[in-house]
């Protein structure tokens, strides 16, 4: 018995490694590779045991709401690419292009600056954010925050995007 779940485990261990990778995920694994690349993949295991451990620690209430957000995240991977990026601008537009289409992500928020772009895209099933995606390209940097979430709508939508009152005052 133990060799036929051994057997079955190994199986699903190379079914899980050849599966196809959404076209977020090849964009970081080929960008990784450039000059002043910069990549991280952080479990969402690690994230909730910082958060958690973070909590206790939390002076108000509201920085304890920000903290409790950890327990939703499953899985962020970060791309930063400093010193004169390699992201042509027709990359950048095939990107966000996969995105919608692959990834089922609708943009939520852009920000346009003289010298760049930075635009938020949310994936989410029923009332469920499954991904959050923010891509911020300017002349000489790009940076890529890929998070997999389990995030109810309703605390998504209740986020304060502080930048945007900066702006507005």
């Amino acid at each position: 018995m133990k060799k036929y779940l051994l057997l079955s485990v190994i199986c699903l261990c190379f079914l899980a490694c050849s599966s196809p990778t959404r076209s977020i995920d090849r964009f970081i694994d080929i960008h990784k590779e450039q000059r002043h690349a910069y990549a991280v993949t952080i479990p969402g295991w690690l994230i909730r045991s910082g958060t958690n451990w973070a909590s206790r620690f939390a002076e108000g209430q509201d920085e304890q709401a920000y903290y409790s957000l950890g327990q939703y995240i499953k899985k962020l991977r970060v791309l930063v690419i400093s010193e004169q990026s390699l992201v042509q601008q027709t990359e950048f537009s095939q990107l966000i292009k996969n995105a919608k289409s692959e990834g089922n992500y609708e943009e939520y928020v852009t920000v346009r600056k003289p010298d760049g772009l930075v635009n938020v895209m949310v994936s989410q099933v029923d009332n469920i954010v499954k991904g959050l995606l923010v891509i911020a390209n300017e002349e000489e940097s790009f940076a890529i925050v890929n998070l997999k979430t389990d995030l109810p709508l309703h605390i998504f939508e209740q986020t304060d995007f502080s930048f945007l009152k900066d702006k507005e005052k």
